[in-house]
């Protein structure tokens, strides 16, 4: 933010710094699982002197469980019949053919938690599939992929398909009255 690098910013996971090794420290390949996640927590200014960067430090805090078994569940579906073209004449003028558009997008998740040992040991886990089809400009299979020459099928817009599935645990104990431990 004002002025600063999109990678000048910390992810945390409860705590704990997330950075990959071939960058500074942004570049992580997680995505927070909206089922296990309890809270996102955003510092944008007078971060700590522990903090070894600037920008917005992002602290993803995970479930726990409980003594009482809950669960949550999420879903969320577009397709193409939910969008309208903005092709206009005057782009088709210009030699554009079709358009950015949706095929078909998807989110959806679930979790469960609870206890393992009452008022001891606690579990929570959660899965989360999501994804996106879309069909980008001007963009069309081959009708000969075997060809020398790219001929466009002008019939069938290509789709750009991309998803992701994550799963992830979380088992917490009470080790003394002040202090827990968790494994994710």
């Amino acid at each position: 933010i004002h002025g600063g690098s999109y990678t000048d910013n910390i992810r945390t996971l409860d705590g704990m710094m997330l950075s990959n090794f071939a960058c500074a420290y942004s570049c992580t390949g997680l995505s927070a699982n909206d089922s296990s996640t309890q809270e996102l927590s955003y510092d944008v200014g007078a971060i700590s002197a522990e903090v070894a960067g600037g920008g917005i430090r992002i602290n993803i805090v995970p479930r726990d469980g409980g003594n009482q078994f809950t669960g949550s569940s999420f879903g969320s579906f577009a397709n193409k019949s939910l969008q309208s073209s903005n092709l206009t004449d005057e782009l088709k003028a210009k030699g554009i053919t079709s358009v950015d558009s949706i095929n078909k997008l998807w989110d959806s998740s679930i979790g469960v938690g609870g206890p393992l040992r009452m008022d001891k040991l606690w579990f929570f886990t959660s899965a989360k599939y999501w994804g996106t089809q879309l069909y980008r400009s001007n963009d069309y299979y081959d009708k000969d992929p075997f060809g020398p020459i790219y001929v466009p099928d002008l019939s069938r817009q290509a789709i750009d398909d991309q998803w992701n599935t994550s799963f992830d645990a979380r088992v917490t104990t009470q080790i003394s009255p002040k202090n827990r431990l968790s494994v994710y």
